[in-house]
């Protein structure tokens, strides 16, 4: 993954971790806010059996594809006509998101409005689509790392004097993300993650109970790999390019440069570490039931 280890070193003397503690105290309620997250106790995840029947994005991705019946229209079509981006499309966007964070461009023609799909090559419409998924696949991704960011900081406030966190953060990156891993919650990743919830089901990956189905409890644990390693290495790098602070700076340098690295990362994690052994296909997410809602 991009990273900044020349500029941006981990800071492990016992004064960078003060002086990082006091600057969350200092700006908490300002620049940041511990995030309200709301209990996931009632959803029964840990039963002994899982409540839910399975069901797959399949459906939702087939209703939406189209044979190429005909040419693409020679003359353009007035913008004034496009009609607004179905809410299906968004839903499929939101969840191709959250498999790859970076969408091929194959996945992204399945969430592309199935009228726009019956005509080969492009034209303005399908263009104007394109554009409209693509900016809200990045509204949902910066939406997970601002999300992200609180959650982070909150954390760190609360674990920074710990041994064991000073001590994971000084063996490096490896242990610095298992640190974070345990520390992560269904309360957190159901916050987290709370957009994607609206079209994928939070219930079939958070709980507990193995499922009877092989190929469904292999889908399970590729995608509570994807939500908890992945939110760790998040977390990780939220720490280091914007929370952690050398003794005597008053605030990170290169804020800016520093988030880029993050949202740059951030398209990766899918498939980085224990993430590149997850199988991932787009139809056989779990749907939420409330997908269409």
């Amino acid at each position: 993954m991009p990273t900044m280890d020349e500029v941006v070193p981990v800071y492990v003397d016992p004064d960078d971790f003060a002086h990082t503690k006091q600057i969350l105290i200092n700006t908490k309620g300002n620049t940041w806010k511990a995030p309200r997250m709301a209990s996931t106790a009632a959803k029964g995840l840990e039963q002994t059996e899982p409540s839910r029947p399975y069901q797959a994005m399949r459906p939702h991705i087939e209703i939406n594809h189209a044979v190429v019946t005909e040419m693409a229209p020679l003359v353009k079509i007035d913008p004034s006509e496009f009609t607004a981006t179905p809410y299906n499309c968004k839903q499929l966007a939101r969840a191709a998101e959250f498999l790859y964070h970076e969408v091929p461009s194959d996945v992204l023609r399945a969430c592309l409005p199935k009228h726009t799909k019956a005509y080969l090559f492009w034209y303005n419409e399908k263009t104007f689509h394109e554009r409209a998924l693509k900016a809200h696949i990045r509204r949902t991704s910066e939406g997970v790392i601002r999300r992200a960011t609180n959650v982070t900081k909150m954390l760190v406030l609360q674990e920074i004097d710990k041994p064991a966190f000073q001590q994971a953060i000084a063996s490096g990156h490896h242990d610095g993300v298992r640190m974070f891993k345990r520390l992560i919650t269904p309360d957190m990743t159901n916050f987290v993650f709370s957009d994607h919830w609206k079209c994928i089901d939070f219930h079939f990956i958070h709980h507990e109970a193995p499922r009877s189905d092989a190929a469904e409890e292999r889908i399970r644990l590729g995608l509570r790999r994807i939500v908890f390693y992945g939110l760790a290495l998040l977390m990780y790098d939220i720490y280091r390019y914007l929370i952690q602070t050398k003794a005597g700076v008053e605030m990170p340098g290169d804020v800016r440069g520093r988030r880029e690295i993050i949202r740059a990362n951030y398209k990766l994690y899918t498939h980085y570490g224990p993430n590149s052994k997850v199988v991932r296909n787009f139809k056989d997410l779990p749907a939420a039931s409330t997908f269409n809602k």
